[in-house]
């Protein structure tokens, strides 16, 4: 009889990586994908830590048995704010980092598609 995979998720509290340089937040990101488990942080990456995310995963593609790469998606409260909730949005963001958002990153092997509207994700999962 073949054993089911479990699908794990892992809740990453902001506080885990603040104290990171970008290096060692992808290489924490990474080891948990190739855990086959899939991240919610609070909080989001900066735009390059994202690029260099998804670029180290493709260099990943074909040296790993199964992996297919990433899938990664971020909502933020941000969207629909006016000017002033903006400004007191960045000045807070410079204290403390951007914590108001939520960042799921997931291997693609597991992870359909993340479907986002600008007030919730959609994780789909695949179906074995």
């Amino acid at each position: 009889m073949k054993k089911e995979k479990e699908l794990t998720i892992h809740f990453m509290p902001y506080s885990e990586i603040e104290n990171e340089d970008a290096t060692g937040r992808i290489k924490k990101i990474l080891s948990l994908i190739l855990e086959n488990k899939i991240i919610i942080i609070q909080g989001r990456l900066k735009a390059e830590e994202e690029s260099r995310l998804i670029g180290d995963t493709m260099a990943l593609i074909g040296h790993i048995q199964g992996f297919k790469g990433v899938e990664l998606a971020v909502v933020s409260s941000k969207e629909k704010m006016n000017f002033f909730q903006k400004v007191k949005h960045n000045v807070a963001k410079a204290l403390v980092g951007e914590q108001d958002a939520v960042t799921i990153v997931g291997p693609a092997n597991l992870v359909k598609d993340i479907k986002r509207n600008p007030q919730k994700l959609e994780l789909l999962l695949r179906n074995k």
